[in-house]
């Protein structure tokens, strides 16, 4: 019996140290796949001298050759988290890429990612985030 307990007290310990590290995980492959796809988006304003003029959900074709289709189409680490790439609806002319995780309360792994990627505040900076969406904002 003293065993079931002390195997049960461990347990309980382990449980929250193993969630930390699996929202640490996600948050990490989220920043990653921001850093390959925003280094791409990059690239390719560097070599054509604009950014690329499109909006909507799916593969955006403009990005075959400099961003992976595959990785694009996989989504995010989050459930129900896809890519998106558009202009914001706010009337601005900067471009942003979004990460949608509609149903999702992500506003932990928002604030990884947020420090991983820009100044760890979420109210301005490159890296801007609610409950619903992570999203990049790039520089003209």
């Amino acid at each position: 019996m003293i065993v079931v307990v002390i195997i049960g007290l461990l347990t309980a310990l382990a449980l929250p140290a193993l969630n930390t590290v699996h929202r640490r995980s996600q948050a990490s492959t989220i920043a990653n796949d921001f850093r390959t796809f925003r280094d791409a988006i990059e690239t390719y304003v560097l070599e054509n001298g604009t950014f690329p003029n499109m909006a909507g959900a799916g593969f955006p074709p403009v990005f075959n050759g400099w961003i992976s289709r595959s990785k694009w189409i996989q989504g995010s680490a989050l459930a129900g988290g896809t890519w998106q790439y558009y202009y914001p609806a706010n009337g601005t002319s900067q471009p942003e890429r979004v990460l949608d995780t509609p149903g999702q309360n992500n506003i932990e792994i928002s604030s990884i990612v947020e420090d991983i990627l820009d100044d760890g505040n979420k109210g301005y900076g490159h890296m801007l985030f609610d409950g619903a969406w992570i999203g990049w904002i790039f520089e003209r």
